[in-house]
């Protein structure tokens, strides 16, 4: 049986010895300071998408926050697009990086994020940047990580493909001026694009009259374009568009669109 030794404060009597309990910490001073320091990592983190001191999610020294968040918002934007895109369930996601976001380290902690934007569009807000790689393991969807010198010109450029196993889907993105994200490529078509708002994707057969037609049917329909961008190859063959419209275009509408001469597929994309 445990005998309790007698106590001796002979230590704690000393002059120049100071005692404090376990929780020295929890003064009125230091507990004002720890709150506050919460408050800024929740805020962080759900309006920044910045992730710091998880134990379940990589962390972001405070020196890379600037630098890493404009990309927070564009690799977001890019997984939401590319699920939009995509046709049929996800089975692989693989996100390359190129340039400077991978000289300065800053990728390690961006392929939570895009995971999020992928499975957001598809399960909703109950997915964010600590949870969707865990939603993604469970879902079966193989994630694949990539980094390469290629940046096509860009300082830097991330790629995004998701795949299933007769289709894929790809979009590629950059940051203009280091914080304002762009669509550069979509399937492999080039093409410039603000990750915004609604957009009325669709690919056609490069012919005169395709674009005067749907900007007639949208016109009559009081939907507005606020930007267009195009992306082809070639004269006469295979060509993309990306229109930025002020408010969505509904079912009936993209069907009509659909049924134009040299449409090959439309979709209505939404990066709210």
């Amino acid at each position: 049986m445990y005998k309790r030794q007698p106590q001796d404060y002979s230590l704690v009597k000393l002059p120049n010895v100071i005692a404090t309990p376990h929780i020295g910490a929890s003064t009125y001073e230091a507990q004002e300071i720890v709150g506050l320091i919460i408050s800024q990592q929740v805020f962080d983190c759900f309006k920044r998408g910045i992730i710091r001191n998880a134990v379940n999610a990589p962390s972001v020294r405070p020196e890379l926050i600037p630098k890493i968040e404009p990309y927070v918002g564009l690799i977001t934007k890019l997984g939401s697009f590319v699920v939009q895109l995509f046709d049929g369930r996800v089975e692989e996601f693989e996100i390359e990086y190129a340039g400077e976001v991978v000289e300065e380290g800053l990728y390690s902690t961006l392929t939570s994020s895009a995971l999020a934007g992928v499975l957001k569009p598809i399960l909703g807000n109950g997915v964010n940047e600590i949870n969707a790689p865990y939603i993604a393991k469970q879902r079966g969807i193989r994630v694949i990580e990539k980094k390469s010198r290629d940046t096509e010109g860009f300082a830097s450029l991330i790629k995004i493909v998701l795949r299933s196993k007769d289709k894929e889907a790809s979009v590629c993105g950059t940051l203009i001026r280091k914080n304002d994200p762009r669509i550069v490529m979509v399937n492999g078509f080039p093409v410039e694009a603000e990750p915004r708002g609604y957009i009325l994707y669709f690919k056609n057969y490069d012919r005169p009259g395709v674009i005067g037609r749907i900007g007639t049917l949208l016109g009559e329909a009081n939907i507005n374009i606020a930007g267009m961008r195009l992306g082809r190859f070639k004269p006469g063959e295979e060509a993309v568009a990306l229109l930025n419209v002020d408010q969505p275009v509904p079912d009936e509408l993209l069907k009509k669109i659909e049924e134009l001469p040299n449409i090959i597929e439309v979709k209505m994309l939404n990066l709210d």
